[in-house]
């Protein structure tokens, strides 16, 4: 028991989304277990309010210490006040939008907290995203405009809206930011959803007090599966896979697993969902039907390995220039990607020094952006050159979401590549 690392204890801690407790831990285990690492693990995760209740639930059979147990249940008491203010805020924005004659689906949080682990508590948020039809985009901003919200400005890594499945996020003093989305996936990409068959699908949910719309059960799963692996790439807390998990262990006898099947197929998002299926199962144990994955391609161990380590996570990834260099194998490539980073557009240079939009002098910042960059990111290049134990591991953590991006781009299989992600694994 004492070779298992924090993040291991965690994952056994927490055991399957279906809320079986076959892989709790014993309290003749629990003096093997450092408490402190775990409680860390699941505060870094997302997860201390479910691991509250996963080891008030064990009782005995986990030799907590009371320490630990006191301050994971006050932490979840915390985030029961948390979320019950933003239940507050969001029921009079849904009433808004109903008396609007605005349909709405509740998407991820706050469906998953009321509807799926039927406690509002144990799941933290900290946003809400509400999708609505592309042709209600405009008057739901109106809507949120006059309950006090505003759009928030873009910040240096914000994505293009134009193109996003959410616009601009709304704010409001006091409150947490609200995401419009028009689709789940954004609009330009390789996943791409029947939005009419996703909104024909849906299904009357009581949110917040309010009578709105979730996804079906299919819809949401596929949701779940498409945000960690296309638009994370997996570079997710465990909360996100514990999702994936409830939610099959919630709907398990009501998913149309051939319907499923074939909504994922025709969405082109194959290899992310039986990848995001795999990892957890591989993680928690859930049983999945073997119909949810026919004639998707299966991921290999070593991809499910790179996705597992990606999540219970290490060092930290190399920052986005770095990393950009790595991803990329010929010395053409690597110098067009350095180029694009050290000379960026002239927009998107104005959001990284926060410049107005009509500042002229922002040509000057081509001069000083180089000698910025080296002064704020200098010093990983210097560790990556003297092979520092903390650059390799920045380096292997590369490694591995190179290896799961190009998966996810699809394909054939690139056998060859894997084999050497493998040798740099290792």
């Amino acid at each position: 028991m004492s070779a298992l690392s924090a993040g291991e204890t965690l994952l056994r801690l927490l055991g399957d989304g279906a809320g079986t407790d076959s892989s709790i831990i014993t309290a003749g285990d629990g003096s093997a277990i450092d408490w402190s690492a775990v409680l860390q693990e699941a505060v870094t995760h997302e997860v201390e309010p479910l691991l509250d209740v996963r080891l008030r639930a064990a009782g005995a059979a986990v030799a907590a210490p009371h320490q630990v147990l006191q301050e994971l249940h006050v932490r979840s008491c915390c985030q029961a006040l948390s979320n019950r203010q933003l239940f507050a805020e969001l029921a009079p924005v849904l009433s808004a939008l109903t008396a609007a004659g605005i349909p709405v689906i509740v998407l991820k949080g706050a469906m998953l907290a009321e509807v799926v682990y039927r406690n509002e508590s144990v799941r933290p948020m900290g946003d809400v995203d509400l999708l609505v039809r592309a042709a209600d985009v405009r008057e739901t901003g109106r809507v949120l405009v006059n309950l006090g919200y505003r759009a928030g400005a873009p910040s240096e890594n914000a994505p293009d809206y134009a193109t996003h499945h959410h616009v601009n996020p709304y704010h409001k003093r006091g409150a947490v930011p609200i995401e419009i989305h028009r689709s789940i996936v954004p609009l330009i990409g390789p996943v791409q959803v029947d939005l009419e068959g996703m909104w024909g699908r849906a299904r009357p949910a009581r949110i917040a007090g309010i009578d709105v719309l979730a996804l079906s059960a299919e819809d949401l799963l596929l949701h779940l599966c498409v945000h960690v692996a296309y638009n994370h790439g997996f570079q997710v807390p465990l909360r996100a896979l514990y999702d994936i998990a409830a939610t099959v262990g919630h709907y398990r006898q009501e998913i149309d697993w051939r319907r499923f099947r074939t909504i994922v197929s025709e969405t082109g998002s194959g290899r992310g969902v039986s990848c995001a299926l795999q990892a957890v199962h591989h993680l928690f144990g859930t049983a999945v039907s073997p119909l949810a994955l026919g004639g998707a391609e299966e991921p290999s161990v070593l991809l499910i390995e790179a996705v597992r380590d990606i999540v219970l996570g290490g060092p930290g990834g190399l920052p986005v220039g770095y990393a950009e260099l790595r991803r990329h194998d010929d010395f053409r490539t690597r110098v067009l990607s350095l180029a694009s980073n050290l000379f960026p557009p002239r927009q998107r240079l104005r959001r990284i020094y926060r410049l107005a939009p009509t500042a002229w002098w922002v040509g000057a910042y081509y001069l000083y952006r180089p000698v910025d960059l080296l002064l704020r990111r200098g010093w990983i290049g210097l560790e990556i050159l003297v092979g520092t134990r903390r650059a390799r591991a920045m380096l292997r953590d590369a490694d591995r979401r190179r290896l799961i991006e190009r998966w996810l781009d699809g394909g054939e299989a690139d056998h060859a590549g894997e084999v050497r992600g493998l040798v740099r694994l290792s």
